[in-house]
């Protein structure tokens, strides 16, 4: 072997081998950096795995759970649904159950810890807002229906509607609201349309969230938007607007008298 050749192979035997990257580490990476929401750091870590895992389980597990949230933007129609009730396989539960009240759609599971964590935040926006109307439907994304059953009597009533969803994640209900991660909350409006989704209804502000939309100061908020709708139609059409400071001082006598912090 000529000495330049030698040296080639002592050179490449001393060189340390090229490190490819793990893919177990890239999508913890991008798992600790999503947490429900589409942030930047999520989509970097994000593009980093997809670059180099470009068709892993991993990577289109990455990609579904980061592109979840679009499903549930506020504002957009509910998508529809027809199960039935956990409790009576002869009632089944649709968008036009709860037609003309807000429903909290929670899509859980007894072994999700998160899941589990978040209940007690659910007990308690149950206990103040049912009286003013509100509806909670949970889909259970458990294995059997009976491990629901026994999580109740054992640990936590959960006394509202219940269904089941077969397949887990891949129930197209689940599918249809971007569960991809559990535990995913959706605040679905009287008229079908989506209020709220996601990280503004977990754990501690799921009440705050539900204060805006349910009971008093729904009703208050939306005096406010169909002022702020009238007089949009009155700049479209060169009407006269309406009288933005005899509203404003109409519902500042309203405050100065409440008490209550959600309406203030």
């Amino acid at each position: 072997m000529s000495p330049f050749l030698l040296a080639a192979t002592l050179v490449a035997q001393a060189a340390p081998p090229v490190q490819k990257p793990d893919v177990e580490a890239l999508y913890t990476a991008f798992r600790e950096a999503f947490d429900g929401e589409r942030s930047p750091a999520a989509e970097r870590a994000l593009k980093t795995l997809e670059a180099a895992f470009p068709a892993h389980a991993r990577s289109l597990d990455a990609r579904k759970r980061f592109d979840a949230p679009l499903k549930t933007l506020p504002g957009r129609p509910a998508p529809a649904f027809r199960v039935p009730s956990l409790e009576d396989a002869g009632t089944a539960y649709s968008l036009d159950t709860f037609k003309g009240r807000p429903v909290l759609l929670e899509f859980w599971a007894t072994w999700c810890p998160y899941c589990v964590a978040d209940l007690p935040a659910v007990h308690r926006a149950w206990a103040r807002f049912q009286s003013q109307g509100l509806e909670i439907l949970s889909f259970s994304l458990d294995k059997r229906p009976e491990d629901v059953a026994a999580f109740r009597k054992a640990k936590q009533p959960m006394p509202w509607k219940h269904a089941f969803l077969p397949g887990m994640k891949a129930h197209p209900v689940a599918e249809a609201y971007g569960a991809a991660s559990i535990p995913q909350y959706v605040l679905v409006g009287p008229d079908g349309r989506i209020l709220a989704s996601g990280n503004a209804l977990r754990g501690e502000r799921l009440e705050a969230t539900l204060a805006l939309h349910v009971g008093p100061a729904a009703a208050v908020l939306e005096e406010a938007r169909a002022f702020a709708r009238r007089t949009a139609e009155a700049r479209k059409t060169g009407a006269p607007a309406p009288d933005a400071g005899a509203e404003e001082r109409r519902l500042a006598d309203r405050l100065a008298t409440e008490t209550r912090p959600e309406l203030r």
